[in-house]
C-alpha cells in the first residue's frame, strides 16, 4: 500500500492548467516527495518540448502515460487501474471530474476547478462539477466568483472549498531583454478561444496595425502563439490578412519569443487572474494591456498594466499600446524590473506548492474510506 499523491491531468492539449500542475509535480518531485502524474501521453509529450518542462518525461517511474484523454471513453477505465493499484493514495484531480472517472470510494480525494466562471459549463458538465464536489473531500477553486458561488451553493460543504492563492511564473526561466534589443512587438499568448477574445482582436488588427503606423510606430508587428479552438480558425483568418508582420502559431516554447516583444495582450472576457501566460509575459518585461474584469488587478495592478474595455475596439488597444511603445527604453527597464520584483512577492512556485502541500497532508491524514 502507498499514499502517493497521484495529480491526474485529462487533456491533450497544453493550457494553463496543464503548465500549473506538471510544474507543480515536477516541483515536488526534485524535493524528494512521492508524487505521480497521471496524464495523457500527448500532453507529456507536448509539455515535454517546452524548456520549462521539459524535464517530466526524466521521472518515467512516476509516470502514468495513458493512451487517451477525458474525451474518450476508455479514460475512465485507464484512471481506475491506476486507482486500484494505489487504493491508499491522494488522488488530486485537475478539471476532470472525480464524479464519473472515480469509481472507489475514498476520503482522500481533491477536485480542482479552474474555470472563471460556471457559465462555461453546458448543463451535464455542471452536473459533473456538482457531482464531483459531492464526492471528494477537498474543493481547490482558482477563481474568487467561482469560489463564493459553489459557497453558498453547498452551504454544507462551505468548510471543504480553498482559494488557490494563485499561478506561479519562473523567473529565471523568462527573463526580459534590455530593452533597447526588443521589437515594437505585441503578442497574445494562449488558446484561440472566444473567452480569450482572440477572434475579436484578429477582426481588430488591420485598424490596430494602422493607428499604431499612424502614432508614430514605423514597424509594428504582431504575433499570436497558441492552437485553434472551436470551428472558427484564428491561424487561418491571420493568414487570410495577408500582412507579414502579423502572424500565428502554435509556440512550443514562449520563453523564446517573449523578450523580444514589449507589448502583451491579455483579453479575457471573464477574469485575466491569475492567467500564467500573463505572468509569463510580464517576467519578460512585457507591458500588458489587460481587459477590465474582475479580479484581473491581482494578476497586473494599474501601475503595471494598461486597461481597455472588456468589449475592446482597435482604438482602445492602440491607444493602450501606443503609451507603450512610445516609452524610451530606461522606462521601460524600469518598468520591467518593477513588474518582477511584483511577481516574486505574489507569484512564486514555493508559494503554490506550500498551498498544496497542505491540502495533501490533510488528505493524507484521514482514513482512506
Amino acid at each position: 500500500m502507498t499514499e502517493s499523491v497521484h495529480i491526474i491531468l485529462s487533456a491533450s492539449a497544453v493550457g494553463g492548467m496543464e503548465k500549473r500542475l506538471s510544474g507543480l509535480f515536477l516541483h515536488l518531485v526534485q524535493r524528494g516527495e512521492d508524487v505521480r502524474l497521471v496524464a495523457p501521453r500527448a500532453l507529456v509529450e507536448a509539455l515535454g518540448e517546452s524548456a520549462e518542462h521539459g524535464g517530466l518525461l526524466d521521472h518515467g517511474e512516476r509516470l502514468h502515460l495513458l493512451d487517451c484523454d477525458a474525451t474518450d471513453p476508455r479514460f475512465r477505465e485507464r484512471v481506475g487501474e491506476v486507482v486500484a493499484r494505489s487504493p491508499d493514495g491522494v488522488f488530486h484531480y485537475c478539471l476532470a471530474s472525480p464524479f464519473r472517472l472515480h469509481r472507489a470510494r475514498t476520503k482522500r480525494t481533491l477536485y480542482t476547478i479552474p474555470n472563471a466562471s460556471l457559465s462555461q459549463y453546458s448543463a451535464r458538465g455542471l452536473l459533473d462539477v456538482y457531482g464531483g464536489i459531492l464526492r471528494s473531500t477537498r474543493v481547490d477553486v482558482l477563481d474568487p466568483n467561482v469560489f463564493a458561488t459553489l459557497s453558498r451553493r453547498f452551504p454544507w460543504r462551505r468548510g471543504s472549498f480553498s482559494l488557490t492563492p494563485g499561478s506561479y511564473v519562473d523567473l529565471d526561466r523568462f527573463a526580459p531583454l534590455p530593452a533597447a534589443e526588443r521589437e515594437d512587438a505585441i503578442v497574445f499568448l494562449g488558446l484561440f478561444s472566444d473567452e480569450k477574445q482572440a477572434p475579436r482582436l484578429v477582426e481588430q488588427i488591420p485598424d490596430l496595425v494602422r493607428a499604431l503606423e499612424a502614432g508614430g510606430v514605423a514597424a509594428p508587428r504582431v504575433w499570436l502563439m497558441g492552437r485553434d479552438s472551436g470551428d472558427v480558425s484564428v491561424t487561418d483568418r491571420v493568414a487570410r490578412l495577408g500582412d507579414p508582420r502579423v502572424r500565428a502559431w502554435l509556440e512550443r516554447d514562449p520563453a523564446r519569443v517573449l523578450p523580444r516583444a514589449k507589448v502583451f495582450l491579455s483579453l479575457q472576457r471573464s477574469t485575466n487572474h491569475p492567467s500564467k501566460s500573463l505572468l509569463e509575459a510580464m517576467a519578460c518585461g512585457l507591458t500588458p494591456v489587460v481587459t477590465d474584469t474582475r479580479d484581473s488587478r491581482r494578476s497586473a495592478p494599474e501601475r503595471l498594466a494598461e486597461y481597455v474595455p472588456r468589449d475592446f475596439t482597435a482604438a482602445d488597444l492602440a491607444q493602450a499600446c501606443l503609451k507603450v511603445l512610445r516609452r524610451g527604453d530606461d522606462a521601460i527597464d524600469a518598468r520591467t524590473t518593477e513588474m518582477r520584483a511584483f511577481l516574486e512577492r505574489h507569484f512564486s512556485m514555493e508559494s503554490m506548492a506550500t498551498y498544496y502541500r497542505l491540502l495533501f497532508e490533510q488528505l493524507r491524514a484521514l482514513p482512506p474510506r
